[in-house]
């Protein structure tokens, strides 16, 4: 059976696949193996139920833009043992204990079930405490500094702004059926009041200092049809703490600079690589901070 594509269709389904291409043509290619050692270096490797998370490619798949706190209301222990029961259906990738010891139960590129809300899960990497939302000093030193290292590293890695707008509490993620109500679908609170984070950010922060901390894109294009042509759209590259400079445009052997306030750019190789016969033209617009790049091909 033929499916006939409509032109401006066409085009912008050409688009996207492009900049997919161009965005990920370096990329390396995972297995869905078996994790068997942590991401970050301090942590034990204790994997979760497989029934309880969702292998994934992260960032491949889905972009990790955050990092959600947990309590666990109990010992480092019981949540371990919890996320190894098979008739729980909760996990998180990391566990952290009253000394500061890190237990990893899920990897960081799969996506562990732990806010509540799909769309957070796909998008975070979630960090349970020993400890009680609601009695105060449960929450130990060794369990901050250890818990801000784990959280700078990710954040270096993954370029997760190391801020209170991508790092929060499960408190703070919306309930996906009900608009206006927060702790994701269950309504969680943690964790908790006696949180402290102010000194939590400020130890993260610190440790995030002598860290690299280089731009990461985060494809979440957006194709545009025009008369013959497809304007497409993604969102800038993002760091922990150190703002992204500029940004340099290959085209062919020519190199375009441009300052760190244009997102991401499109590296078009020229007509003789395109699938599309006639001439082409690549244009570069800058709106509100965001980078458009103008496809456009001539009628055959």
């Amino acid at each position: 059976m033929r499916i006939t594509i409509p032109r401006p269709n066409r085009i912008m389904l050409l688009a996207l696949t492009l900049t997919v291409a161009a965005l990920t043509a370096d990329a390396p290619t995972y297995a869905a193996a078996v994790t068997t050692t942590p991401d970050y270096w301090n942590a034990t490797w204790i994997p979760a139920n497989p029934a309880h998370f969702t292998v994934a490619d992260r960032p491949h798949d889905y972009p990790v833009d955050m990092v959600v706190i947990h309590d666990i209301e109990g010992t480092a222990q019981s949540a371990i043992n919890a996320f190894q029961d098979p008739n729980r259906q909760a996990s998180a990738h990391y566990v952290v204990s009253k000394t500061g010891a890190i237990t990893q139960m899920v990897a960081e590129k799969d996506i562990a079930w732990h806010a509540g809300n799909w769309d957070y899960n796909t998008r975070a990497i979630g960090i349970e405490h020993e400890g009680y939302a609601y009695i105060p000093y449960t929450y130990t030193v060794n369990e901050y500094k250890w818990s801000a290292r784990l959280l700078a590293s990710i954040c270096s890695r993954w370029g997760v702004p190391l801020d209170r707008n991508h790092v929060i509490g499960h408190y703070q993620v919306p309930d996906p059926y009900n608009p206006g109500l927060y702790g994701g679908s269950s309504h969680h609170t943690d964790p908790g009041p006696y949180w402290d984070w102010v000194y939590y950010m400020n130890v993260a922060r610190q440790e995030a200092a002598i860290l690299p901390s280089p731009p990461h894109m985060v494809l979440n294009a957006a194709a545009t049809a025009g008369n013959l042509s497809a304007a497409v759209t993604w969102p800038a590259a993002r760091t922990c703490r150190t703002p992204t400079a500029s940004y340099h445009v290959v085209r062919g052997t020519t190199i375009m600079s441009f300052a760190g306030s244009w997102l991401a750019v499109y590296p078009w190789r020229g007509s003789n690589t395109s699938p599309v016969s006639g001439s082409t033209t690549t244009t570069l617009l800058s709106a509100r901070g965001c980078v458009c790049c103008l496809l456009r091909w001539s009628r055959r």
